[in-house]
This record gives C-alpha cells, structure tokens and sequence, in this order.
C-alpha cells in the first residue's frame, strides 16, 4: 500500500496524517481501529493472516501464504 492510500485511510477514520511517517501512521490506524499496535515491531511471524499490512510487515510471511499453487508451483515452470 502506498503512502498515499495509507493517509487516505488515516484521514477516514478521523487521524491527521501531518508529518506522520509509514510507521506512526500504520499504528495509528491499528489504534483507532482497536487491533494491536503491532507494525514492524520485529515480529517473524503473526497469527492475524488476513491483516492488511502482513505484506508490508512481514513480507517472508505474506511470501508463504500466497505462493501460487498448481502444476509448477514448486518448480516455477508451468504446462500448457
């Protein structure tokens, strides 16, 4: 997510981005939406598998669980 869908956000839900970077904002919107305010605090793994920011916060994760999957998933080459 971009910095801008992420002020966007920020501002639905009544937070005044101002000079708040990725990180402040991001557990900003945790706050406001009562999750925990858990965005790269150095966790390797997370239980919340469907949070928006798995992608940005632990991305070997977010890697795991949407690996394709079919003929060549393992091998990376695929039929026709």
């Amino acid at each position: 997510m971009t910095i801008r869908e992420i002020r966007r956000r920020a501002q639905a839900l009544g937070i005044r981005p101002g000079r708040l970077n990725k990180l402040g904002l991001v557990r900003a919107i945790q706050a406001a939406e009562s999750n925990p305010q858990c965005f790269r605090t150095g966790r390797t793994a997370c239980e919340q598998t469907t949070c928006l920011w798995l992608e940005d916060c632990i991305p070997e994760q977010y890697a795991r669980q949407n690996r394709p999957a079919g003929i060549g998933a393992r091998t990376g080459t695929w039929r026709r």
